[in-house]
Formats: structure tokens, sequence, C-alpha cells
């Protein structure tokens, strides 16, 4: 049973990385995007009022995309899974224990399995929320490049 506890801890972490590299290529985009908005935003004369509207929404929705995306990155308290130092102590108390009995490892065992039930939920829930803010940062940066589209094809256009 702890074996598949350790699995599954093991997939959550994988999972928690694979969210960071969403959250930090959405952040990555969006910003290689607003760099060039903002490079284009020096030489916006000529543009007409549809144009610069579009440029602003486009704008507005990278910093969005960005700002969604780094709430996904923050740090987040998760519990600590029961490895080394923690299981350590606890082995050595018990066998320190002149009355050690059945009933005491399964404590032991159910407080271990207890422990690693708590940190695999902890982690599983925060990347629920993680995993949304990165969902939400690439809708955003998808929205964003809408207006960049018409914005473009109205140049050509024109």
């Amino acid at each position: 049973m702890l074996t598949a506890f350790i699995d599954e801890y093991r997939d959550a972490n994988d999972n928690w990385a694979v969210i960071d590299g969403k959250a930090q290529s959405t952040v990555t985009i969006s910003g290689v995007f607003l760099a060039a908005a903002f490079a284009y935003a020096r030489e916006i004369g000529t543009a007409s009022m549809t144009e610069r509207r579009l440029l602003a929404c486009s704008v507005i929705l990278l910093i969005a995309a960005v700002g969604v995306s780094l709430l996904a990155l923050r740090l987040r308290r998760v519990s600590l899974p029961p490895f080394g130092t923690i299981v350590e102590q606890r082995v050595s108390d018990l066998l320190s224990n002149d009355n050690l009995n059945e009933d005491l490892l399964h404590h032991f065992l159910n407080e271990r399995i207890g422990q690693w039930r708590l940190t695999v939920q902890t982690i599983y829930v925060k990347n629920d929320v993680r995993g949304f803010h990165a969902w939400c940062g690439q809708m955003l940066l998808g929205l964003a490049l809408a207006p960049v589209a018409v914005f473009t094809i109205l140049k050509i256009l024109s």
C-alpha cells in the first residue's frame, strides 16, 4: 500500500512539473508578444482608432495571461511525505519501546499511510488550482492573438 502512495506522489510531482512548464511557456510567449506590441506602440502615430483599440485589447489580454500564469507558478505549501528523518525517528521510538506489540506496529503503519494520503491529496488539490491558472493563462494568450490577427489583416489590406 505504501508503494502505491509513493507512486502516486511521484505522479503528482510529475504533474506539478508539467504545469510549471506550461505556465512558464505561456509567460514567455506572452512576453514576446508584449515586447512586440510595445515596440509597435512607439510608432503607432498613423494607426486608426480601431487599430489602436485592437492593440490595446491585445496588450490587456497578454498582461492578464502573464498574471494568471504567474499565479500557477507561485510557491505553495504542501504536506511533506514521511521520508527519511521523520520515519527514522518513529522507528527508533518504536524499537526503544519495551512494550512493542502488534498494535503499535499497526498504529505506526496507519500513521504513515495517513501521512502519505494527506501529502498526495494536498498535491492533487494544489495541482488542480495551478492547472486551472495555467489553462486560464493559455486561453488569455489565445484570445490576445485574435486582435493581433485582425490588426495584422487590416494592415495588410490597407
